[in-house]
C-alpha cells in the first residue's frame, strides 16, 4: 500500500470548502506525456472551483521539480507523492484527499477537448439526480 511523503510542500488544505471539480493525474517517469496533458488543461480554462491533483507514483525527482515550480504560479495544482504502488492505489490516495463534488480521472498520456470540462459541468447541472461524491460514506 502506498504511503504518503511526509514532506508535501504543495499538499491540498485540509479546509472543508467544496469544490466543483478535482481532477486526478497519477504518474511516474513520463514528464514529456505529463506536460502535453497538463498544457491541453491549462488551454481548456479550468473553473475556478477547481483542483488538480498529480499524484507521483514512486520516485521521481524530474516530475516532482516540474510539478513543484508550476505549482508555485498556480494554486490549483497540488503534487502528492506517495511509494510507488499500482495505478489504482495513487487514485485511490489521492480520493482520500481531494475535496471536488465532481471527480475526473485522467491518465498523463491524454490531452483533452477544450469544452471538456465545462460540458462536465453543465451535464451535472442539468442532471442534479446523478450523484456526486460524498464525504458521508
Amino acid at each position: 500500500m502506498p504511503i504518503a511523503s511526509p514532506q508535501l510542500p504543495t499538499a491540498l488544505d485540509e479546509s472543508t470548502d467544496a469544490l466543483q471539480l478535482s481532477i486526478v493525474i497519477p504518474t511516474r517517469g513520463r514528464l514529456l506525456s505529463l506536460q502535453k496533458c497538463l498544457a491541453s488543461i491549462f488551454a481548456a480554462g479550468l473553473p475556478e472551483r477547481t483542483e488538480l491533483l498529480v499524484v507521483c507514483n514512486g520516485s521521481d525527482p524530474p516530475t516532482e521539480g516540474f510539478l513543484r515550480g508550476l505549482s508555485a504560479s498556480d494554486s490549483r495544482l497540488h503534487l502528492m507523492e506517495l511509494k510507488e504502488g499500482s495505478p489504482a492505489e495513487a487514485r485511490n490516495a489521492a480520493l482520500g484527499k481531494v475535496r471536488g463534488e465532481i471527480v475526473y480521472f485522467l491518465d498523463d498520456d491524454v490531452t483533452i477537448a477544450p469544452d471538456l470540462f465545462s460540458r462536465t459541468l453543465e451535464t451535472f447541472a442539468r442532471r442534479p439526480e446523478v450523484p456526486k461524491q460524498s464525504r458521508e460514506n
